[in-house]
């Protein structure tokens, strides 16, 4: 699973769990959770790659069964849309006008989101590293610490400095050779038919995640956290938008949204897919830098829309005089004097 990244809220500036007087879970958000929790004391930024999560409905408190039932299954965290915390007033005031309390509860997560669109994801890891480093049954930590910050102010500036520019000073696909521009030289590439329960359900989740990403453009509040866009070019009849972490591309003649990148997988709606859609996303995505894709597995159309994509970065990088490796103009007979530097790799 892609890894991503949270945050938790605390008193003290070094992270605690596990021991006799603290809790034997940990729990991670965006950052205006961790505010709402702990909005004076410290911040911490945590990088998370779960190899098994389950998605639970948020009911206000941990249920000590469903931790159980999780970590028999071998869950290593529990992911859920938090209904309590990162929710502004103001949307709150505006949706009591509307509905009741108990209405607003019975809400599925879909509606929640379309009512509150700031509502983000929350977590529980349950996989615990003891004193040794590693969790009760050997494995190693499924999360690691980036930083801590005291107060919101400068965990937004570490944010920014750590993640947000992470990837800004990437060399350009064109500088190297593809197998380390994925950055795997024997990716794992699985045929769609092969595609089980949990995969189509990451798929599913994924679509839903561009979907009211899409939705938030229509919103015109960039004060709220979540909700800013930017529109970053237009091509070939493709319109490309980042949004809080997503890329969507729309349709620039109809507005219709075709597919985008988000929770690190590239999605073209089957009505949409043989217009080199899937393409044109993994150019836009290395030429903005406006998210960061470095998927570990890959579907047989994906695995063919990442090769296609590199070859098409080579090529125009090199229309614009720029350096490509000699191993891509090799591999895409690529012309140019050998007065040309070659980049190293």
């Amino acid at each position: 699973m892609k890894a991503f990244h949270a945050w938790h809220g605390s008193k003290d500036p070094i992270l605690t769990y596990d021991a006799p007087d603290k809790p034997d879970v940990l729990h991670l958000g965006s950052i205006e959770q961790a505010a709402m929790r702990c909005g004076h004391g410290y911040f911490h930024l945590m990088e998370v790659q779960p190899d098994k999560m389950r998605r639970i409905k948020d009911k206000g408190s941990d249920k000590r069964a469903t931790i159980t039932r999780a970590r028999r299954s071998g869950m290593d965290a529990l992911v859920y849309l938090n209904r309590y915390e990162g929710i502004t007033t103001e949307s709150l005031e505006a949706a009591l006008e509307r509905y009741t309390n108990d209405q607003i509860d019975s809400f599925t997560d879909a509606k929640f989101r379309r009512v509150f669109p700031e509502a983000r994801d929350s977590y529980i890891l349950l996989n615990l590293p003891k004193e040794s480093g590693k969790c009760a049954d050997g494995s190693p930590p499924v999360f690691t610490e980036l930083g801590c910050y005291k107060g919101r102010r400068n965990a937004e500036a570490g944010y920014t400095e750590k993640v947000k520019l992470a990837g800004k000073d990437r060399r350009p696909a064109a500088e190297l050779p593809f197998n380390k521009w994925i950055g795997h030289s024997d990716p794992y590439v699985l045929r769609e038919e092969y595609f089980g329960a949990s995969e189509r359900r990451w798929i599913e989740d994924c679509e839903d995640a561009l979907v009211i990403a899409n939705m938030r453009l229509d919103f015109d509040a960039p004060d709220i956290p979540g909700l800013a866009c930017a529109h970053l070019y237009e091509e070939n009849g493709l319109k490309f938008i980042s949004a809080p972490n997503a890329l969507l591309v729309r349709d620039a003649g109809t507005e219709d949204l075709l597919g985008g990148i988000a929770r690190g997988v590239v999605t073209v709606f089957p009505e949409y897919r043989g217009r080199g859609i899937a393409q044109a996303l993994h150019i836009c995505a290395e030429e903005t830098r406006c998210i960061n894709l470095k998927p570990t597995h890959f579907s047989e159309g994906g695995f063919a829309s990442r090769k296609s994509a590199h070859r098409a970065l080579c090529e125009r990088a090199f229309e614009r005089g720029e350096p490509v490796a000699k191993v891509n103009r090799d591999a895409y007979q690529l012309q140019r004097s050998n007065s040309e530097i070659e980049p190293q790799f």
